[in-house]
């Protein structure tokens, strides 16, 4: 028989389970976007480029946080699926296929840098800013990274 606490999501109240499990999200994302602002303010302390750098590197940053939380999630959801029907194999199947999602993204990412990177250079553009030079492909590696913190992987079961 099931315990409450092994079913909390069945047997509490909606209304405590929408606060208990919105107000860590809520704050994560204050936390983030507080981190932002400050990241921002400090940069711009150095100067204007590297304000503009940090701007321009933020789009990029969201997508790929956005497509290795939305792999990650995915994989997540499948993968309980099946260990809830006692579908071992599949859900290790599906453990494999996100690592290797994770791994193709992290390249894919890599890659487009390394190609934006390659492209001011031909086109003879002046990097004043290491941020810009490190922030795409250090993003794109830690892709590989947040899969796994995740628990997308044998290792994180």
């Amino acid at each position: 028989m099931e315990n409450a606490h092994t079913n909390k999501l069945g047997t509490a109240p909606i209304g405590r389970l929408l606060t208990g499990m919105s107000l860590p999200m809520m704050a994560s994302m204050l936390i983030s976007a507080l981190y932002n602002i400050v990241d921002s303010m400090f940069v711009a302390k150095f100067s204007q480029d590297s304000l503009t750098a940090l701007s321009l590197a933020f789009p990029f940053q969201m997508v790929l946080i956005g497509v290795s939380v939305g792999t990650g999630i995915g994989a997540s959801s499948l993968m309980a699926r099946r260990l809830g029907e006692k579908r071992i194999e599949e859900a290790d199947n599906v453990a494999m296929h996100g690592v290797f999602l994770a791994i193709l993204g992290g390249i894919v990412f890599l890659l487009a840098a390394l190609i934006w990177r390659l492209v001011k250079l031909i086109r003879g553009d002046r990097w004043r800013n290491l941020y810009r030079l490190v922030m795409l492909p250090i993003s794109a590696a830690l892709f590989v990274g947040l899969i796994f913190l995740l628990g997308q992987t044998p290792l994180g079961m």
